[in-house]
């Protein structure tokens, strides 16, 4: 079951009641910790410390048990420990620390963009290679945080929010009965922590205020007890439920999402691609780089027709690479050619073409169930040992291409017909394909309607020939029907019956249904096909695009003289037209293929896919529009940042006197920051020069001493040279005393 949820609930039954007692959670100043209690915050920051890093572990653990990935969780946790063993801390201020972590963000989300962790047993979750990589952030963030130097107040809460975040993005996943238990376990043992590390900042009461906060207490264990009883059971609720809530999750994001819905699959319901959601109209699904018009791109291929359904009912084969390479073809080093059962063979053409019409093709993910190829194509290059068709022709790919592309190669050749032998004048110019069926190819549904039989000889009484029948039932419905993307079928009535007999407005799996039907009681051999059609041209990118909206259906019919061909019969207004407009979203859309390309290349692992990598990194600024603008963009902000270097050089060459005072106030304010003494951003000097004064230590209320100095002398309109050089005389003699000072003694 997925874990992540009922965590939320079990983690707040402790950590919620728990922490409005602490300081942390009041909006009370750090300073009233060092007032109050000036001998107890070095001692209890360290505690702190320690509790941190035992949360780091325990996230570490679980994060790298749940997702089999250890080398970071341990990195993480070696990096925590040593803190233990040195003193230093890096001195950042907030805006740093800010900045930090967004740099440190970018190495995981660039291995999110480009080689997301997904392993074969999570594929099935979509999110969960960001997840990994929040988690894994997650972990880095907290171990580096160990690292900044901090003043003596308590630290902030954002340290184990962050481990639950990171237990979330743990928990995420496909888990056994043990890895439940365990993960129990570790949540417990999170909270108890939790608790701990927020001990470490409670400010101790008065017997006064002790009193009157008893009915706070009693408040939060009733509060305790009652969230520890909803997490109980909604914890087991969806233990036991689970499996109903995720089907019908899985119902509810399949829903006319799914490319087998649209036909893409061994089964294609009329209605399908009408019923895809319009939102997604516009997503692009397939790019392709073509010299031509890539036009009809096949995806799925039928031969039963059943009850408003089609469904492939042929036997996938496997087809061995090719012994060599045609003349004039050139296949990437990293794929491997396989010929298609085009011709009979892949020798049946034995011409060598002249030119070679190659389409690199670039699919989405989640269309995996096949590979988009042109009827004409001969030839097929993948990153795959084996190919898998069937007896339509139609290229089925394995588990690894997801983020990979294929070349298509085609050519119009003529074929020898001295190969074949041949007896009478009717003998085929054009081989007949293997596995070529001409009984399934001329099967007709059960229990069909006489009067869809009288139309057919009806249309087709004078077409002596196959071609002719083919222009016959394509011409008629043209001329007969009109477009419109839906069709509201009676109640109990048969959706192809109804169509072929009312002539209600449809929608192309009408049509091509219908052409398929007819020219089968005509005596042609036909099949229904699903694809899309790529007549979008992206000018930025060069190369043709498909969006959703451009899913397709057609029929295929065998003529004996030309083999198979492409029979389209949806009235022009259902067809996807070209379109040469440059678009703004084009530029979006080049920028993801080349994001695409590079994961792909990144994917590789190899000397060689890094190489391609680095030329697309490099294409993608010099080449691009969107790198132009990127490389645009970061000279605007250098221009920015050595403008704004060269006015604060200038003033400070200007005006001597304000340098003299900068470099006294950073001398004092170094030496403070090693006592754990730091002047926030929101602090004015005269505020930290009143909080300084407050501590036993009079070293430190001569330092407040000294920066109620500074400020009049500073800050008044006309700054005396005697009085800027008595601060001068007396820093040395201060900071001399302030090293004489250990850190945590006052």
């Amino acid at each position: 079951m997925v874990i992540g949820h009922s965590f939320v609930i079990r983690i707040s039954t402790f950590v919620i009641p728990y922490t409005p007692h602490r300081s942390v959670c009041h909006n009370l100043h750090c300073d009233v910790v060092r007032v109050a209690f000036p001998n107890r915050g070095s001692g209890m920051h360290r505690i702190q410390l320690q509790f941190a890093i035992a949360l780091l572990m325990i996230e570490a653990g679980a994060f790298a048990y749940l997702s089999d990935t250890w080398t970071l969780p341990i990195l993480a946790v070696l990096f925590a420990l040593l803190p233990l063993a040195t003193s230093w801390r890096l001195p950042l201020q907030e805006s740093q620390r800010f900045v930090g972590a967004l740099a440190l963000a970018m190495p995981f989300t660039l291995q999110w963009a480009f080689t997301p962790y997904e392993p074969e047993h999570l594929r099935v979750f979509i999110l969960y290679p960001l997840a990994h990589a929040g988690g894994q952030y997650g972990l880095a963030l907290q171990a580096s945080y160990l690292w900044v130097k901090r003043p003596q107040e308590p630290w902030s809460a954002a340290y184990p929010l962050c481990g639950v975040c990171v237990l979330m993005a743990a928990a995420d996943v496909q888990t056994t009965a043990w890895q439940s238990h365990v993960f129990q376990a570790v949540v417990l043992a999170f909270t108890v922590l939790t608790a701990a590390y927020f001990s470490c900042a409670r400010i101790p009461l008065d017997t006064a205020v002790k009193r009157q906060s008893s009915g706070r207490l009693w408040i939060s264990l009733v509060t305790m007890s009652v969230t520890f009883a909803i997490s109980v059971g909604g914890s087991l609720w969806l233990e036991r439920s689970w499996s109903t809530l995720e089907r019908l999750y899985t119902e509810w994001m399949l829903r006319g999402n799914g490319s087998g819905e649209a036909g893409f699959s061994r089964h294609a319901r009329l209605g399908s691609i009408s019923d895809r959601p319009s939102a997604q109209d516009q997503l692009p699904v397939l790019r392709i780089y073509s010299e031509a018009e890539p036009g009809y791109l096949r995806g799925a291929a039928f031969d039963h027709y059943r009850a408003g359904t089609w469904q492939n009912e042929t036997v996938r084969q496997t087809q061995v690479p090719a012994a060599q390479v045609p003349t004039g073809l050139r296949v990437p080093a990293d794929q491997t050619l396989f010929p298609l059962p085009r011709f009979g063979s892949a020798e049946s053409a034995n011409a060598e073409p002249a030119h070679w019409h190659l389409q690199e093709v670039w699919r989405v993910t989640s269309l995996r169930e096949a590979l988009f190829s042109p009827l004409e194509a001969e030839w097929v290059s993948l990153p795959q040992s084996q190919l898998i068709f069937d007896a339509h022709g139609i290229v089925y790919p394995d588990e690894g291409l997801s983020e990979s592309s294929y070349n298509t190669f085609s050519s119009q050749l003529p074929l020898d017909v001295d190969a074949y032998v041949t007896t009478g004048s009717s003998a085929p110019l054009v081989p007949v394909p293997p596995n070529f069926d001409p009984v399934t190819l001329k099967a007709i549904p059960e229990n069909l309607d006489p009067q869809i039989r009288e139309l057919a000889r009806a249309i087709t009484a004078d077409c002596p020939t196959p071609e002719l029948k083919v222009q016959a039932v394509s011409r008629w419905f043209r001329k007969n029907y009109h477009y419109e993307l839906g069709i509201k079928v009676p109640l109990g009535q048969d959706p192809l019956t109804y169509f072929l007999l009312t002539r209600p407005p449809a929608h192309c799996e009408y049509f091509a249904t219908g052409t398929v039907i007819l020219l089968r009681l005509a005596g042609v051999p036909c099949r229904y096909v699903t694809g899309f059609v790529a007549s979008e041209y992206n000018f930025f990118g060069g190369y043709w695009l498909a969006r959703n909206k451009d899913a397709h259906a057609w029929a295929e019919a065998w003529l004996p003289e030309r083999g198979w061909v492409t029979v389209e019969s949806t009235p022009s207004a259902g067809i996807p037209h070209a379109s040469s407009s440059i678009q703004p979203s084009h530029l979006w859309d080049d920028l993801m293929l080349r994001v695409q390309i590079l994961r792909s290349q990144l994917a590789a692992g190899t000397w060689a896919g890094l190489v391609r990598a680095f030329r697309t990194i490099v294409s993608l600024f010099l080449t691009t529009p969107h790198g132009w603008l990127m490389l645009a963009g970061l000279f605007v902000w250098g221009v920015v940042l050595w403008r704004r270097h060269v006015k604060f050089t200038v003033r400070r060459k200007f005006d001597p006197i304000s340098a003299e005072f900068h470099q006294l106030l950073g001398e004092l304010d170094r030496c403070l920051e090693r006592l754990d003494f730091r002047r926030p951003t929101w602090e004015t000097l005269s505020q930290f020069a009143r909080r300084l004064g407050q501590q036993p230590d009079p070293v430190l209320q001569s330092a407040a001493e000294w920066y109620g100095d500074y400020c009049s002398v500073r800050y008044q309109n006309d700054s005396i040279p005697v009085e800027i050089k008595r601060l001068k005389e007396t820093l040395p003699v201060l900071l001399e005393k302030l090293k004489k000072v250990s850190p945590g003694a006052s």
